[in-house]
């Protein structure tokens, strides 16, 4: 870890997350799925498979079959038809994610939420 990142990605915090406010005041985030999605996988590691659940929570809430795993098990659930797989990182390089897409490449429809659509995952997905 980059100790100078860290605290730059710290300090960013108060901008992204008043952004995101003001998103969520203007749209509802949860009830965007298309009927044909019967559930979402949300994979990812570290802070982002935290955020992963908390959307899978939400997701169940709202009464949607969403599950989150870390990208790192070896015991990633099968897919179905209806099933979307989201994969979440923040810097879309983590080893372990980039793994868990390959590993669902060709077999769900993929999407990605991370903060550098540069990234290597997010080229992979492009």
């Amino acid at each position: 870890m980059d100790p100078a990142l860290f605290a730059a990605d710290l300090a960013s915090k108060p901008e992204h997350l008043g952004a995101l406010a003001d998103v969520l005041a203007a749209e509802d985030p949860w009830g965007v799925l298309p009927a044909d999605v019967r559930r979402v996988v949300l994979v990812g590691m570290g802070s982002s498979a935290f955020a992963a659940g908390v959307a899978a929570a939400r997701l169940q809430a709202r009464g949607f079959d969403a599950v989150s795993v870390l990208a790192s098990s070896d015991l990633l659930p099968e897919t179905r038809e209806g099933d979307v797989v989201v994969a979440v990182s923040a810097g879309g390089g983590s080893r372990e994610t980039v793994a868990a897409v390959d590993h669902y490449l060709d077999r769900a429809p993929l999407g990605l939420l991370t903060n550098k659509p540069e990234s290597a995952l997010a080229q992979r997905l492009a």
